[in-house]
């Protein structure tokens, strides 16, 4: 009712559509501080259950589906299906990957490719699932490539004022990647970068890769 009546008069639903973004970012910003209160204080309950990692990937594209297509990037994924199930959270983990591809989102330009691939490493010790969310954007300066998972690190120059998650280069806490980290580890993973730079002409892009034990019945089976 409030959007059909403040559309018949332009100024107010542009006032009343900020005012309703503003909340929205102000809810993100409280939920990040709290995730990041509960990963300190080793407070991280997991409700595990076994799934295939491809289940989770699919619910994280589908939720960015509007923002891929307005930004014109590409999103594919390869090998996730192959992949044997794992023992997770699925909230959490949907959650640390809902903000790796929004990361990849936000630092790639309009027109560029973010493809995640998950490979099966039979040969470790447990075995592990490797997910990669790699993207065509600005890259990683290599002496920030621990810095970035620290609270509050915002990577490069940002929309400081930016109401869009997804916009190219816009604003944030700074808390999204600290959250991965904490949920991965939390997962007995671990999570890393690959770029071989940072740079805002040739677009050298970044490889996030998300490291998961397999439990050992489900390499018992195969």
């Amino acid at each position: 009712m409030l959007e059909q009546d403040t559309r018949k008069t332009p100024d107010l639903y542009n006032l009343a559509h900020g005012i309703l973004e503003g909340v929205e970012r102000m809810t993100d910003v409280v939920d990040s501080m709290l995730d990041v209160s509960r990963i300190d204080s080793d407070a991280l309950i997991l409700k595990r259950i076994t799934l295939e990692i491809d289940q989770i990937l699919q619910r994280v594209h589908k939720g960015f589906d509007q923002a891929l297509r307005e930004r014109k990037i590409s999103f594919e994924t390869q090998g996730l299906e192959h992949l044997p199930p794992v023992s997770v959270d699925a909230d959490l983990m949907q959650k640390a990957f809902n903000h790796l591809i929004m990361n990849a989102i936000k630092y790639t330009p309009d027109g560029g490719q973010i493809k995640v691939i998950g490979r099966y490493l039979n040969g470790s010790k447990p075995p592990q699932v490797e997910i990669a969310v790699c993207d065509t954007g600005i890259g990683i300066d290599p002496s920030m490539k621990d810095a970035i998972f620290e609270k509050f690190h915002q990577s490069g120059e940002v929309l400081l004022h930016s109401s869009g998650k997804t916009k190219f280069k816009g604003g944030g806490p700074g808390l999204g990647l600290a959250i991965v980290r904490g949920i991965v580890q939390a997962h007995g993973g671990r999570v890393w970068v690959e770029s071989s730079g940072h740079n805002e002409e040739t677009f050298p892009g970044s490889t996030f890769i998300v490291s998961l034990p397999v439990p050992q019945t489900t390499v018992g089976e195969e």
